[in-house]
């Protein structure tokens, strides 16, 4: 499980060994203004980079790598170059990567490191379309609730569309979430607000998505009283004819298979009491954390009975299984009924477990858009920086020793940068990225695109 630490900057070091060298790359100083200030240094794999002019005052100047030939310079442990950037496979769920040794060619101090993530990794929903990444960006500026259960507000929803989330029943618990704080579903509790006719939640013939993750280990079967269906999110009217739209746990439908305990399942019924029941294929109940997502795709209507609705559902990331089905009455609401989240009124499908990053989104979610929800808080990268007296770096500090450096939540800026207090002087320099991913699957682990290590004569 892939868990945020954020470390503080001051550098660690101390003698040990470490990779052998690559490749060169000369540096001259010019103080310059690129970035933090000064030229960069790019240069090939095994030649040096571009001197600047100017001789060497005390400037700042930087070294880069952004190409293959850059990267191939370096050693990937675990991770795999592809093209102009170096990712995680999908087979691993850890992996580091070692880059080139750089030569300052006179002792120099680092001051600061940037570095270009895949994504968004270990930040916070946003609100608005986010820019500057090279994949896994997420736009929930069409979404009508947002709720991470973190800020000094922990019900608030934070696109402003639902004002008072309330707490039914006895208690309300924060624990850890898969990114900040979670909310500690139990059976005797759970979330609503109230929703109204032509509203943002009157779904009618709309696309929407709704997505969360859960870490639940309820077993979604039959007892004494008590249904199978274990609601996660769900709207629902009291007659029979009226709306009734649910996500959560089932082992009362069966899709494919001998059974389907413990997988994804939900049902969509609108006015006409049309039942759409649909369950996906992998078991969610197991107490690990997943990321979980409803896709509503097209909607039949008078002009066009035989259209179809897409039913499509994904389980950390990756679509788990589509449906289609007919649903010839649009979902509206009579009068004004709660959405829930943990379980409908009445006890019998109330569900527990631990929910964060709660999204209803009135867009239907692309591929691209679920995997960008679910690699924010299931994926990370950590660097490491080091300054070295021999060309080889056999001098240099342990990785180890120095502490991981990691993309502040709060900062928007792109590419990620984190300044360092000190650092111990040397000729050469070397960095190291370290990537994680939460489990393996058909998806690729993060990747980093660039990265600059900014650095100051010493003394």
């Amino acid at each position: 499980m892939v868990r945020r630490v954020v470390v503080a900057w001051g550098m660690l070091w101390g003698a040990a060994s470490c990779s052998g060298i690559v490749g060169l790359d000369g540096l001259t100083f010019d103080g310059g203004t690129e970035a933090a200030g000064g030229t960069a240094s790019t240069g090939g794999g095994d030649g040096p980079g571009a001197a600047g002019g100017g001789g060497r005052p005390d400037g700042p100047s930087v070294f880069v790598d952004q190409t293959g030939t850059d990267f191939n310079a370096g050693r990937p442990n675990g991770m795999v170059v592809v093209g102009d950037a170096v990712s995680l496979p999908s087979e691993r769920t850890e992996g580091h990567f070692v880059s080139r040794v750089f030569d300052a060619e006179r002792d120099v101090e680092v001051t600061a490191i940037e570095w270009l993530p895949g994504g968004a990794y270990g930040k916070p929903l946003p609100i608005e379309a986010e820019a500057g990444y090279p994949e896994h960006t997420l736009d929930l500026s069409t979404a009508v609730l947002v709720l991470d259960f973190d800020g000094p507000e922990v019900l608030a929803d934070r696109t402003g569309t639902v004002a008072n989330v309330e707490v039914v029943g006895a208690g309300f618990t924060l624990e850890s979430g898969i990114f900040g704080q979670g909310y500690r579903d139990t059976l005797d509790t759970h979330l609503q607000f109230d929703v109204g006719v032509d509203g943002a939640f009157d779904f009618g013939t709309r696309d929407f998505t709704w997505a969360y993750w859960i870490k639940s280990d309820q077993p979604c079967v039959d007892g004494p009283g008590v249904s199978a269906n274990k609601v996660h999110l769900g709207v629902e009217e009291s007659d029979a004819d009226d709306t009734h739209l649910w996500l959560g746990c089932s082992s009362e439908y069966v899709c494919e298979g001998s059974s389907s305990a413990g997988r994804l399942t939900g049902n969509l019924r609108t006015t006409t009491n049309e039942n759409r029941g649909f369950c996906g294929l992998t078991r969610i109940d197991d107490g690990m954390w997943h990321h979980l997502a409803l896709v509503k795709e097209g909607h039949s209507s008078i002009d066009d009975p035989d259209a179809d609705t897409i039913i499509r559902l994904y389980v950390d990331g990756q679509l788990d299984r589509t449906e289609t089905a007919n649903l010839p009455a649009p979902a509206e609401l009579a009068g004004p009924v709660p959405f829930h989240i943990g379980g409908f009124n009445g006890g019998q499908y109330e569900s527990y477990g631990t929910f964060d990053d709660v999204v209803i989104d009135l867009r239907a979610w692309r591929p691209e858009d679920v995997r960008a929800a679910y690699a924010r808080h299931a994926m990370n990268l950590d660097v490491r920086v080091r300054t070295c007296s021999e060309p080889t770096c056999e001098d240099g500090a342990d990785w180890g020793e120095i502490p991981a450096l990691m993309d502040a939540p709060d900062e928007t800026l792109v590419p990620a940068r984190r300044d360092v207090s000190s650092s111990p002087p040397g000729r050469y320099v070397q960095y190291r990225v370290g990537a994680s991913n939460d489990r393996t699957s058909e998806l690729d682990g993060p990747r980093f695109d660039l990265v600059r290590v900014f650095v100051r004569p010493s003394g």
